[in-house]
């Protein structure tokens, strides 16, 4: 199965924000997406990162830093990014 890799604009079609949320997410360090030849690309974990990320800001109105400590926490989190993990505790 290939995997499939998304521009930013494209990223933030299919995560339905604006392109400048995104932007914002990858400048805060909120979401890594891999970088090649200046041009930011996202896989299917960096899809999922930014998922997350907006959902909290949008439903929390949690600022930068605490979405940064709850994204950080997430990652260390074994079998959260394959979907096995049960609980998240920070």
């Amino acid at each position: 199965m290939q995997q499939v890799e998304l521009k930013l604009k494209q990223a933030s079609a299919v995560l339905g924000a604006t392109p400048k949320d995104v932007q914002n997410l990858v400048q805060f360090r909120l979401v890594r997406p891999r970088r090649r030849n200046g041009v930011y690309w996202f896989d299917a974990h960096a899809l999922l990162t930014a998922n997350v990320v907006l959902y909290l800001k949008e439903s929390l109105g949690a600022s930068t830093a605490s979405l940064r400590r709850v994204i950080q926490a997430a990652a260390r989190v074994p079998g959260f990014i394959t979907g096995t993990a049960e609980t998240l505790s920070i």
